[in-house]
């Protein structure tokens, strides 16, 4: 009799092992499936221009060939960024947006984001290019 009793004291606790597995698995799936946006711009080059540290408070808008337009690494659309812009001139007088465009860009998108600066009244727009050589 006193085998049965130390059995069923075992069978009394909950077995985690599966469900254990199954939350492990599920870290490695989304780990795995997890997308990382790396944004590939392949800047043209320029002679002149001015270092980047000594700007401040940047926003930067990235122009993609496909057309994709990126607010500070995050997609956004035209109207979404004219509203930010607005927003940050607001409450930083003098903000300055540097535009990054792919040589491969569309200039139409160039046109857009420098005419949503304009909306937002921000006058502290700039070029990014690589350095010549």
């Amino acid at each position: 009799m006193k085998i049965r009793e130390e059995e069923e004291a075992e069978e009394r606790g909950v077995n985690l092992t599966p469900m254990i597995d199954v939350v492990f698995l599920l870290i490695i799936f989304f780990m795995v499936s997890t997308t990382f946006i790396d944004l590939e711009i392949d800047l043209p080059e320029a002679s002149s221009g001015e270092s980047s540290e000594t700007i401040s408070r940047e926003m930067v808008v990235s122009l993609l060939p496909d057309g994709r337009i990126y607010l500070d690494d995050r997609e956004t659309t035209i109207e979404a960024l004219t509203y930010a812009l607005q927003r940050a001139a607001e409450r930083h007088p003098g903000q300055v947006v540097i535009i990054r465009g792919d040589r491969a860009a569309n200039f139409e998108n160039a046109v857009q984001v420098v005419d949503a600066c304009k909306i937002a009244k921000i006058t502290n727009v700039a070029l990014r290019a690589r350095e010549e050589g």
